[in-house]
């Protein structure tokens, strides 16, 4: 694996997992899972060079041939690798410049949506996926932008792709959104939730149970957890635990590991 992984992503179509190796190449490394051995192999071309960029996050497709990455710099920031149908192998990549200073990103379980948090701008921006050719064009209905200045740096999407939630490292709180089939973004009403407003620590990553019943955010810096309790009736969050952890939890890029 590589020494300075970052963010992954898996494939169920191909059965692979994609990681993300942020220092200091900034490539990807693939792992196909064989399910009666319970093992992994690496795909024969990786580790796979794309391009010198801050790249901070991926995302995976869940049933075409594409992967999506999010680079924190101002041009080549949004980048579209397109996967062999058979193989899942890397075969090439496109990149197109939207925003400025993009953060983590997913593609909506349905695969018709790639929501990307733009922490510079304080927006969630949305992009219609070609199905055909996995190509991005942003909705006629992005960005939306938060009232507060929030500053998204990280999302789920719930399995019906219909709600959003997302940590701010501004205000250090999370944020409940729906989502139309149309692409059109409105906050929960009762959004946003948790104490916030701790200068020790910064908003830095969200995680959802398999039931979609808890999330947990985390906190850089002040090395700080949230857990919460999610409401399915009207997708409201309820704080349960808050704990900052005697020891560190170091890099920036630390995640949350799924709830079974």
């Amino acid at each position: 694996m590589p020494q300075a992984a970052g963010s992954l992503a898996i494939s169920k179509k191909h059965k692979s997992v994609y990681v993300l190796a942020q220092y200091p190449d900034y490539n990807i490394d693939a792992y196909k899972y064989d399910e009666d051995l319970k093992t992994f192999t690496r795909h024969s071309n990786t580790p796979f060079s794309i391009t010198n960029l801050a790249y901070v996050g991926i995302a995976a497709h869940p049933t075409k041939d594409h992967l999506y990455l999010s680079a924190w710099s101002t041009s080549n920031n949004i980048t579209h690798v397109t996967l062999d149908p058979s193989s899942g192998e890397i075969q090439s990549y496109t990149h197109y410049t939207i925003g400025n200073q993009n953060h983590f990103l997913k593609v909506s379980p349905d695969g018709k949506f790639l929501i990307v948090a733009n922490t510079s701008s304080s927006a969630i921006r949305v992009f219609d996926i070609d199905q055909s050719t996995g190509a991005i064009s942003e909705n006629s209905n992005s960005p939306y932008i938060f009232g507060d200045g929030a500053k998204p740096v990280d999302l789920v999407i719930t399995s019906d792709s219909k709600t959003i939630y997302t940590v701010a490292h501004a205000t250090n709180k999370v944020y409940g959104l729906d989502i139309s089939e149309t692409g059109e973004i409105s906050q929960i009403t009762g959004s946003p939730f948790g104490p916030g407003s701790d200068s020790d620590i910064i908003g830095w990553s969200i995680s959802m149970s398999y039931d979609e019943n808890i999330l947990v955010a985390k906190y850089r810096s002040g090395d700080t957890f949230e857990i919460y309790k999610r409401d399915k009736t009207n997708n409201t969050l309820s704080l349960l635990h808050r704990e900052k952890l005697e020891v560190s939890m170091g890099g920036a890029n630390a995640s949350i590991i799924k709830i079974k």
